[in-house]
Protein backbone atom coordinates (compact mmCIF):
# COMPACT_ATOMS: atom_id res chain seq x y z
CA UNK A 1 0.00 0.00 0.00
CA UNK A 2 3.08 2.39 0.96
CA UNK A 3 6.22 2.45 0.02
CA UNK A 4 9.49 2.39 2.54
CA UNK A 5 10.37 6.10 1.56
CA UNK A 6 6.49 7.30 2.14
CA UNK A 7 6.19 5.58 5.77
CA UNK A 8 9.00 7.48 6.82
CA UNK A 9 8.33 10.64 5.81
CA UNK A 10 4.77 10.08 7.13
CA UNK A 11 6.17 9.09 10.36
CA UNK A 12 8.83 11.43 10.68
CA UNK A 13 5.85 14.52 9.30
CA UNK A 14 3.99 13.41 12.66
CA UNK A 15 7.44 13.36 14.71
CA UNK A 16 8.08 17.22 13.84
CA UNK A 17 4.71 18.21 14.35
CA UNK A 18 4.61 17.11 17.59
CA UNK A 19 8.03 18.60 18.17
CA UNK A 20 7.28 22.04 16.96
CA UNK A 21 3.73 21.89 19.22
CA UNK A 22 5.50 20.92 22.19
CA UNK A 23 9.07 22.64 22.03
CA UNK A 24 8.72 25.27 19.83
CA UNK A 25 10.40 23.79 16.99
CA UNK A 26 9.70 25.01 13.40
CA UNK A 27 6.67 23.74 11.88
CA UNK A 28 7.39 21.07 9.34
CA UNK A 29 6.76 21.57 5.30
CA UNK A 30 3.53 20.17 4.29
CA UNK A 31 3.66 16.72 2.63
CA UNK A 32 3.24 16.72 -1.33
CA UNK A 33 4.63 14.65 -3.83
CA UNK A 34 3.13 11.64 -3.37
CA UNK A 35 -0.36 11.05 -5.60
CA UNK A 36 -1.86 8.90 -2.48
CA UNK A 37 -1.00 11.94 -0.18
CA UNK A 38 -3.86 13.15 -2.20
CA UNK A 39 -6.56 10.05 -1.72
CA UNK A 40 -9.59 10.11 1.36
CA UNK A 41 -8.09 7.28 3.03
CA UNK A 42 -8.96 6.34 6.69
CA UNK A 43 -5.73 6.16 9.02
CA UNK A 44 -5.01 5.99 12.96
CA UNK A 45 -2.16 7.46 14.80
CA UNK A 46 -0.79 5.53 17.58
CA UNK A 47 1.32 6.97 20.33
CA UNK A 48 3.31 4.81 23.07
CA UNK A 49 5.45 6.02 25.51
CA UNK A 50 8.13 3.23 25.87
CA UNK A 51 5.79 0.60 24.82
CA UNK A 52 2.14 1.79 26.80
CA UNK A 53 -0.30 3.34 24.67
CA UNK A 54 -0.39 6.89 25.58
CA UNK A 55 -2.90 7.63 22.85
CA UNK A 56 -4.94 6.43 19.63
CA UNK A 57 -7.18 8.98 17.52
CA UNK A 58 -8.53 8.29 13.95
CA UNK A 59 -10.63 8.48 11.04
CA UNK A 60 -12.10 5.09 9.35
CA UNK A 61 -13.47 7.18 6.59
CA UNK A 62 -11.64 10.12 5.69
CA UNK A 63 -12.72 13.95 5.64
CA UNK A 64 -9.86 15.02 3.40
CA UNK A 65 -6.98 13.82 1.97
CA UNK A 66 -3.87 12.33 3.43
CA UNK A 67 -1.86 14.11 4.11
CA UNK A 68 -4.61 16.57 6.23
CA UNK A 69 -5.52 13.13 8.01
CA UNK A 70 -1.78 12.57 9.23
CA UNK A 71 -2.02 16.30 10.42
CA UNK A 72 -4.54 16.05 12.31
CA UNK A 73 -5.01 12.92 13.91
CA UNK A 74 -1.72 12.79 15.40
CA UNK A 75 -2.68 16.28 16.77
CA UNK A 76 -5.52 14.69 18.23
CA UNK A 77 -3.55 11.18 19.64
CA UNK A 78 -1.31 13.95 21.39
CA UNK A 79 -3.78 15.97 22.58
CA UNK A 80 -6.99 15.32 22.40
CA UNK A 81 -7.55 11.27 23.44
CA UNK A 82 -9.86 11.97 25.94
CA UNK A 83 -8.42 8.61 27.85
CA UNK A 84 -5.34 10.35 28.76
CA UNK A 85 -3.69 13.61 29.43
CA UNK A 86 -1.95 15.79 26.55
CA UNK A 87 1.46 14.62 26.13
CA UNK A 88 4.01 16.22 27.50
CA UNK A 89 7.27 17.44 25.93
CA UNK A 90 9.38 15.49 28.34
CA UNK A 91 7.67 12.71 27.10
CA UNK A 92 8.85 13.14 23.17
CA UNK A 93 12.26 10.66 23.84
CA UNK A 94 10.32 7.57 24.44
CA UNK A 95 8.03 8.06 22.28
CA UNK A 96 7.12 5.67 19.39
CA UNK A 97 4.52 6.89 16.55
CA UNK A 98 3.11 4.60 14.74
CA UNK A 99 0.35 4.76 11.86
CA UNK A 100 -2.18 2.37 10.50
CA UNK A 101 -3.17 3.23 6.80
CA UNK A 102 -7.08 1.63 5.77
CA UNK A 103 -8.48 0.28 3.42
CA UNK A 104 -11.62 1.53 2.29
CA UNK A 105 -14.66 -0.60 4.36
CA UNK A 106 -16.58 -2.88 2.84
CA UNK A 107 -19.48 -4.57 4.29
CA UNK A 108 -19.42 -8.73 5.74
CA UNK A 109 -22.55 -10.38 5.69
CA UNK A 110 -21.66 -12.72 8.72
CA UNK A 111 -19.33 -12.03 11.59
CA UNK A 112 -18.22 -15.40 11.46
CA UNK A 113 -16.05 -14.87 8.44
CA UNK A 114 -14.27 -11.90 9.94
CA UNK A 115 -10.04 -13.19 9.94
CA UNK A 116 -8.41 -12.42 13.07
CA UNK A 117 -5.23 -10.45 12.86
CA UNK A 118 -6.47 -9.58 9.03
CA UNK A 119 -9.87 -7.76 9.00
CA UNK A 120 -10.28 -4.49 10.98
CA UNK A 121 -14.03 -4.70 11.93
CA UNK A 122 -16.44 -1.91 12.64
CA UNK A 123 -19.95 -2.95 14.76
CA UNK A 124 -23.03 -0.50 14.24
CA UNK A 125 -26.54 -1.58 15.86
CA UNK A 126 -28.67 0.92 15.54
CA UNK A 127 -26.71 4.83 16.62
CA UNK A 128 -24.29 2.54 18.64
CA UNK A 129 -20.64 1.95 16.54
CA UNK A 130 -17.45 0.65 18.05
CA UNK A 131 -14.70 -0.61 15.66
CA UNK A 132 -11.01 -2.10 16.46
CA UNK A 133 -7.84 -2.38 14.32
CA UNK A 134 -6.48 -5.78 13.21
CA UNK A 135 -3.90 -6.41 15.29
CA UNK A 136 -6.01 -5.57 18.84
CA UNK A 137 -7.56 -8.94 18.84
CA UNK A 138 -4.09 -10.10 18.74
CA UNK A 139 -2.11 -8.11 21.09
CA UNK A 140 -5.17 -9.09 23.60
CA UNK A 141 -5.33 -12.69 23.02
CA UNK A 142 -8.78 -12.49 21.87
CA UNK A 143 -10.42 -15.05 19.75
CA UNK A 144 -13.64 -13.82 17.70
CA UNK A 145 -16.07 -14.33 19.99
CA UNK A 146 -13.96 -12.20 22.62
CA UNK A 147 -12.98 -9.78 19.51
CA UNK A 148 -17.22 -9.10 19.24
CA UNK A 149 -18.13 -9.20 22.76
CA UNK A 150 -16.01 -5.74 23.52
CA UNK A 151 -16.69 -4.37 20.26
CA UNK A 152 -20.33 -4.49 21.19
CA UNK A 153 -19.43 -3.02 24.75
CA UNK A 154 -16.67 -0.46 23.04
CA UNK A 155 -19.96 0.68 21.67
CA UNK A 156 -22.31 1.00 24.96
CA UNK A 157 -23.84 -2.57 24.52
CA UNK A 158 -24.14 -5.79 26.04
CA UNK A 159 -21.67 -8.14 25.38
CA UNK A 160 -23.30 -10.24 23.03
CA UNK A 161 -25.21 -7.72 21.03
CA UNK A 162 -23.60 -8.65 17.98
CA UNK A 163 -25.63 -11.63 17.78
CA UNK A 164 -28.57 -8.91 17.30
CA UNK A 165 -30.11 -9.48 13.31
CA UNK A 166 -30.33 -5.95 12.73
CA UNK A 167 -26.31 -5.47 13.62
CA UNK A 168 -24.16 -4.69 10.89
CA UNK A 169 -20.77 -5.43 10.25
CA UNK A 170 -18.02 -3.97 7.54
CA UNK A 171 -14.48 -4.89 7.61
CA UNK A 172 -11.02 -3.56 6.51
CA UNK A 173 -7.53 -4.09 6.23
CA UNK A 174 -4.56 -1.66 7.15
CA UNK A 175 -0.76 -1.02 6.24
CA UNK A 176 0.58 -0.63 9.89
CA UNK A 177 3.93 0.83 10.42
CA UNK A 178 5.82 2.17 13.24
CA UNK A 179 9.39 3.87 14.38
CA UNK A 180 11.98 1.67 15.34
CA UNK A 181 14.65 2.72 17.63
CA UNK A 182 15.96 5.16 15.29
CA UNK A 183 12.53 6.63 13.78
CA UNK A 184 12.74 4.90 10.45
CA UNK A 185 9.38 2.87 9.77
CA UNK A 186 9.14 -0.83 10.14
CA UNK A 187 6.42 -2.74 8.82
CA UNK A 188 3.61 -4.95 11.01
CA UNK A 189 1.70 -5.85 8.41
Amino acid sequence: MLSRELRRELLGYSRALLEASLLGTSLPPTLFGDPLLEEKRGLFVTLRVRGLLRGCIGRIVAEGVLRETVHHCTLEAAFADRRFPPLEGKELEGLTIEHSLLSPPRPLRRPGDIRLGVDGVIFALGDARSVFLPEVPLEQGWDRAALLDALARKAGLPSRAWQDKRALFQVFRTCHYSEDGQGSGVDRD
